[in-house]
């Protein structure tokens, strides 16, 4: 698999869906990059949620970034939820461009 290039954000947890069960969640996210015909976007990589990296599309990098926590909590919504190895609910972090 093809790693990403400038990753601004690598999250490791666990997902424990709906029927409790838990498997593991890998997020990571590249640095905003803009394309001329579409604007500014992250590439994303999300295995638990789709097996391809996928874009994230914003107005400015900040949006963008901004973006990428508000999909993937939508995709999680009413299919699992992250959380550590003690059990505890964890949130999708914030994906900070300027770091």
């Amino acid at each position: 698999m093809e790693q990403l290039k400038d990753i601004i954000l690598d999250f490791r947890a666990s997902a424990k869906d709906l029927d409790g069960g838990v498997g593991p969640f890998h997020l990571q996210v590249s640095a905003p990059a803009f394309d001329e015909g579409r604007g500014y976007f992250c590439e994303v990589r999300c295995p638990y949620l789709r097996e391809v990296p996928f874009m994230i599309f914003g107005a400015d990098e900040q949006q963008a970034c901004e973006l990428v926590a508000d999909f993937i909590d939508r995709m999680l919504e009413g299919r699992a939820k992250l959380v550590d190895n003690d059990g505890s609910v964890l949130e999708v972090p914030t994906v900070d461009w300027r770091k």
